[in-house]
This record gives structure tokens, C-alpha cells and sequence, in this order.
């Protein structure tokens, strides 16, 4: 089954430094790599790690911040 084309919505709300945010953003990349337009939500604690190197990089391949 191809999940091309569909959507996933992520909603990040820890500390970039607590392992959840970098899971987060592993789901995230494995889902691109799938072709799922992936949507970012940062909230809380997580706005801080909109910077992040490993998420801007996402941006770049197509994330929706």
C-alpha cells in the first residue's frame, strides 16, 4: 500500500533536548521518506527547537512548519 499522497499532522510539545522531540522528528523523516506531506506543529517548550539543524533540514526536503 502507497501512502503517497497522504497526511500525517505531528504536534511536538517537549524540550528539543527530551528524546520525544527527536522521535518526533524521526517519524517525521520516515514518513517523507514514504511521500507523506507531513505537517509540524511546535508548541511549549518545543518552539525552541524550531532552529534545530535536523529540522530545518526537513523543512528544506519539504515539512510544513
Amino acid at each position: 500500500m502507497s501512502l503517497r499522497g497522504k497526511k500525517l499532522g505531528l504536534l511536538l510539545s517537549t524540550h528539543p533536548d527530551q528524546p520525544g522531540f527527536k522521535h518526533g522528528l524521526g517519524l517525521a523523516a520516515a514518513a517523507m521518506n514514504e511521500g507523506v506531506d507531513v505537517y509540524l506543529y511546535c508548541s511549549d517548550e518545543a518552539v525552541r527547537g524550531v532552529g534545530q539543524p535536523q529540522l530545518q533540514a526537513l523543512a528544506v526536503r519539504g515539512l510544513k512548519l
